[in-house]
C-alpha cells in the first residue's frame, strides 16, 4: 500500500513539474480517498488546498486542510494545516473564526508562527494595538535564523504607534 502510494506520489510531483495541474490534482484526489492513513495523501492534501487558495477557494481549502488535520498522526503536520488553514479563514474575511481556530496548539514549537497568524487577524478586523502586541510576541519567539522574520517585522514596523507631538 505504502509503495503504491509513493509511486501516485511521484507521478503527481512530476504532473506538477510538467504544469499538467489536471493530472496532478487528479492522483492527489486518489491520494487522498485511497491512501487517505499515508503520509503522501496528507501532502497531496496540501497540495490541492495550495491550488485552492491559488483559485482564492478560501473555505474548500480550509476543509482539505481541516482533513489533513483530521487524518495526521504527526503534531508537526497537523500544526501546519493549522496555521495555513487559520490563513485560509483570514483570506476568506473570517478572522474571528482564525482567532477561535488557532486557540488550540497541535505544537507549541511553532507558537511564533501561530501567533503571527494571530496578528494577522487582528489586523483584519481592524485591531492594530492587539495586532502589534502579536506580532511582538511573535518576534520574541521565532528564531533569529527563522525566514519568516523579515516580513514579520515589517508587520511590526508597520504598526508603531503614532507619537503626539505638540503643536
Amino acid at each position: 500500500m505504502l509503495l503504491r502510494a509513493s509511486h501516485i506520489y511521484d507521478v503527481m510531483l512530476t504532473s506538477r513539474a510538467q504544469n499538467n495541474i489536471e493530472d496532478a490534482t487528479a492522483q492527489a484526489k486518489q491520494l487522498v480517498y485511497e491512501y487517505p492513513k499515508t503520509p503522501y495523501a496528507q501532502m497531496a492534501a496540501f497540495l490541492l488546498a495550495q491550488d485552492l487558495v491559488s483559485k482564492r477557494d478560501f473555505t474548500e481549502a480550509a476543509e482539505k486542510l481541516q482533513w489533513v488535520i483530521d487524518h495526521s498522526n504527526n503534531n508537526a503536520i497537523q500544526q501546519i494545516a493549522r496555521i495555513r488553514k487559520a490563513r485560509a479563514l483570514i483570506a476568506d474575511q473570517k478572522p474571528d473564526a482564525a482567532l477561535e481556530f488557532l486557540q488550540k496548539t497541535s505544537d507549541a514549537l511553532f507558537i511564533g508562527l501561530i501567533d503571527e497568524v494571530r496578528g494577522d487577524a487582528y489586523l483584519a478586523k481592524n485591531n492594530q494595538k492587539t495586532a502589534r502586541e502579536a506580532y511582538g510576541r511573535a518576534l520574541e519567539e521565532l528564531p533569529d535564523s527563522e525566514s519568516e522574520r523579515p516580513i514579520l517585522q515589517m508587520k511590526y514596523d508597520d504598526l508603531a504607534p503614532v507619537e503626539n507631538t505638540p503643536t
